[in-house]
């Protein structure tokens, strides 16, 4: 009986869904975004410098001993510079805590930090004023292995040449113990380079692109051949910012497939060779990497070079590169249909796809020969068989050609993509696209006055679009305690992470609606496939509407739902549609890193977790998911972020672990809150609440959890809710006519109505007014006026007491009285 049940319910869902062939339980209805020509700039890809990784390492690669001779200890030996001023850190990490490499570090002055494995001492005798204190601490994520940073403030530090020495451990009686695997870092506290993929590498020179396919942005796909480009910022000697380019006289290259660990492309290009690499035209370097296979990633870039008013530096960068399969490939053809009097849609023609995953579309139109702009249109879709291939639906409203005063049947699209809804990266381009349109919608030719441009409709479509769900409904937290609920908020967690808001501080008594708990433990999930997650949970915990508290990643699927996808997330009435708190929107240095898996891994899993990397959380990945989402969906994100506390002195600045969030800190090149830099948890476009100090991104770390501020929860708790409907309340007042001729007198007389129409509904609507004049009931009426009376006129009262009982359709009731002369 119960397998019968269900086979009829698919087949009655089958019938009841417009896309032809796929299940209701299978489907998620999408959004068919559009907007004016004047954001066509929010929309096409970002440049360069959007894209850039900051890094502030430099890596001594661990020792090694010589073949055969394990127990011989090795020794690195490296030099680097620092700037008056401008501190660092030395950061190890050892598997085999609390066993590191012995160190020594020599100054410019002549001064020797000897570190030993568990101390520093200087040449026997005090490290100077400047020298912090050293940090070991052992991992509790990952077992055995630990962590030890020693920090020289900058404050006090003089410029010039440093010598790095770096010993394999002694050999112990435990064979083991006698090559711990270390990884060495130097972290410093400013000058940072920025290594940054370009977006289309045709328009920076001639030279460097004569075989490149013009126009195509971000070509990451199967063969692409990408070219980085290397910049710098930071301060100069007197402590201003500058960015001037950086004269590299030295690169080191190595590109490896992160899957499968093994070294892809490897080169040391030398000084010559450095020298000869062409430079945009801001002067940044550029390095072109070798046609790259579908897959990940990581680039690793041993830099050296001369930054004019800084000096010398060297540094260590890490990016990285997804190569996506190119699954679709644009015909060139354009095929439109009517959908209704108000739509037009556009399909475009792809080739045989390999898979049937769905896209994220985008396109310009363009009318009168690609002279006149129309309006931007895109939006999540899916191919569709046709007798000839396959084809890509969008939709463009009519609206948009009568307001751009273009009926002609010659339209143009421009700047075409489709793009991988996980990464957003580009799988293919098209710069034009001609279309010949048959018909056109009545609805393009209405009066351009005549738009209602307050219709929600002609920016996210009517709801009737829809592609095949990425993943199921998963069962939601319990917090309900009784099954789903009317509306409230949905507390949403971050990336890898389990339900962890402190519950209680959004059940405040007295406000509207309940509180839910999103959950997906340990799930590392793409915006994209988040996003369909909390939508079908939130479906499952709710009857009407929700609003979205959320942590980190959870900020970013939340807005991508709102963006993309119709839920129950679009009906809330509350003030603040989405929420969040530390929600990395620009990415993280500390995703980049992870991502790149580059050294100090171990730290960075130690922070954030055992759990695979996002490559929507990284820098490059958010730039290009950022585009995709519209001004209106910016406009209903309300986000906080904080930081680790300041030093408060120079003796703060020291003990650097008591100000800082974690170790990991050093790594990000800002002040940050222990994950996330403040600068990239900027939105632009959202609406900002500001930043607090002395709160981290989680907890254990130095400052508090930044979920745990109980003010800033009851704000949004307050404000992701909507206001407490006002109680039922009956309200009356008497309006007077006076009539000049007539009456007793002859002389004029009064006529008098009692109106009940102010009265306040409550939570539910008012149904009936039952008037008693006297005590006598006219019974419940529809009517919420009462009259007329003559007071005075012959067979008339004198005085009137008019009472009104006003019923809502919940069964309230409410009264008032009137007194009429």
């Amino acid at each position: 009986m119960r397998r019968t049940t269900i086979w009829l319910t698919l087949i009655l869902a089958w019938l009841t869904i417009p896309t032809a062939g796929i299940l209701a339980a299978d489907t998620i209805p999408v959004k068919s975004l559009a907007g004016p020509p004047e954001t066509f700039a929010d929309h096409r890809f970002p440049d360069a410098a959007a894209t850039g990784v900051p890094s502030n390492l430099l890596v001594i690669d661990a020792p090694k001993a010589d073949a055969g001779k394990a127990a011989v200890p090795g020794t690195t030996t490296s030099t680097f510079e620092t700037q008056a001023g401008s501190g660092f850190s030395l950061v190890q990490v050892t598997t085999r805590y609390p066993s590191f490499s012995p160190a020594t570090l020599t100054g410019p002055g002549g001064i020797r930090y000897v570190f030993d494995g568990s101390r520093i001492t200087c040449d026997g005798r005090a490290c100077g004023t400047y020298q912090a204190d050293l940090l070991m601490q052992p991992f509790e994520r990952m077992s055995p292995g630990g962590v030890a940073v020693f920090s020289i403030s900058g404050g006090e530090v003089t410029g010039g040449t440093w010598r790095m020495a770096l010993e394999s451990p002694a050999a112990t009686a435990a064979p083991e113990a006698a090559a711990p695997e270390i990884e060495a870092v130097i972290a410093f506290d400013d000058n940072v380079v920025d290594v940054r993929v370009e977006p289309d590498p045709c328009k920076l020179q001639d030279v460097v692109c004569t075989d490149f396919e013009a126009g195509r942005s971000f070509d990451l796909t199967d063969g692409a051949a990408p070219v980085l480009s290397v910049a710098f910022s930071g301060t100069d000697a007197e402590g201003a910012a500058t960015e001037a380019p950086l004269r590299m006289t030295g690169l080191s290259l190595r590109v490896t497939d992160t899957e499968g660990q093994r070294v892809a492309f490897e080169d040391d290009l030398g000084s010559t060779r450095t020298a000869a690499l062409p430079t945009d035209r801001n002067g940044n370097t550029l390095v072109r990497l070798p046609s790259l296979p579908a897959g990940s990633y990581s680039v690793r870039l041993d830099i050296e070079g001369e930054v004019n008013g800084v000096g010398t530096i060297q540094r260590t960068a890490f990016y990285y590169l997804p190569i996506v399969p190119k699954t679709y490939r644009l015909d060139g053809k354009v095929r439109t249909t009517l959908l209704d009097d108000q739509r037009l849609e556009l399909r475009l023609g792809v080739d045989a796809p390999r898979a049937a995953g769905h896209v994220f579309a985008y396109a310009e139109v363009w009318a009168r020969g690609g002279s006149r702009p129309v309006a931007w249109v895109g939006g999540m879709t899916h191919p569709e068989a046709t007798g000839a291939g396959f084809e890509l639906p969008m939709v463009l409203d009519g609206r948009w050609l009568a307001m751009a005063d273009a009926t002609g049947g010659d339209l143009t699209l421009r700047n075409v993509r489709i793009q991988d809804p996980d990464t957003y990266v580009p799988i293919d381009q098209a710069a034009s696209m001609p279309v010949t349109v048959d018909r056109l919608p009545p609805a393009a030719f209405q009066r351009a006055a005549a738009v209602d441009l307050d219709d929600d409709t002609l920016y996210r479509g009517h709801g009737d679009r829809f592609i095949p769900a990425e993943t199921h409904g998963l069962p939601g937290g319990d917090p309900s305690r009784g099954g789903p609920l009317n509306q409230g908020i949905f507390l949403v967690h971050g990336w890898c992470d389990g339900p962890s808001w402190p519950f209680w501080d959004f059940v405040v008594p007295g406000r509207v609606g309940g509180t839910a708990v999103y959950s997906d433990p340990g799930g590392s999930r793409s915006h994209d496939n988040f996003a369909q997650r909390i939508r079908n949970q939130g479906d499952a915990n709710f009857v009407s509407a929700f609003t979205v508290v959320a942590h980190s990643q959870g900020g970013a699927a939340a807005t991508h739902l709102w963006a993309n996808y119709f839920s129950l997330l679009d009906n809330t009435t509350a003030p603040r549609r989405i929420q969040s708190v530390g929600t990395p929107y620009g990415g993280s240095t500390l995703m980049d890193f992870y991502l790149a898996a580059g050294p100090l891994a171990w730290v960075i899993a130690e922070i954030l977790g055992e759990c695979g990397p996002q490559f929507n959380l990284g820098t490059l990945g958010s730039a290009l998911w950022q585009i995709g989402i519209p001004g209106w969906a910016r406009d209903d994100v309300f986000y906080y972020r904080t930081r680790h506390r300041r030093p408060g002195n120079f003796w703060e600045r020291l003990q650097f672990w008591r100000w800082r969030c974690n170790f990991a800190s050093f790594l990000i090149p800002s002040a940050d809150d222990g994950v996330v830099a403040d600068f990239q948890g900027w939105f632009p476009g959202a609406n900002s609440q500001g930043i607090t100090d002395g709160e981290c991104h989680t907890g254990g770390m130095n400052h508090p959890d930044q979920r745990d501020n109980a003010g800033r929860n009851d704000t949004m708790d307050m404000l992701g809710r909507p206001a407490p409907p006002a109680p039922l309340t009956a309200r009356c007042q008497v309006e007077h006519i006076w009539h000049p001729n007539g009456g007793p007198t002859g002389h004029g007389y009064s006529e008098y109505w009692v109106d009940a129409s102010g009265s306040t509904p409550g939570a539910s609507p008012i149904a009936t007014y039952t008037w008693f004049n006297g005590g006598i009931s006219t019974g419940p009426t529809t009517n919420d006026r009462y009259g007329p009376l003559f007071p005075g006129l012959p067979g008339q009262a004198q005085n009137y007491i008019i009472t009104v009982m006003v019923t809502d359709t919940s069964g309230g009731t409410a009264s008032a009285t009137c007194s009429v002369p």
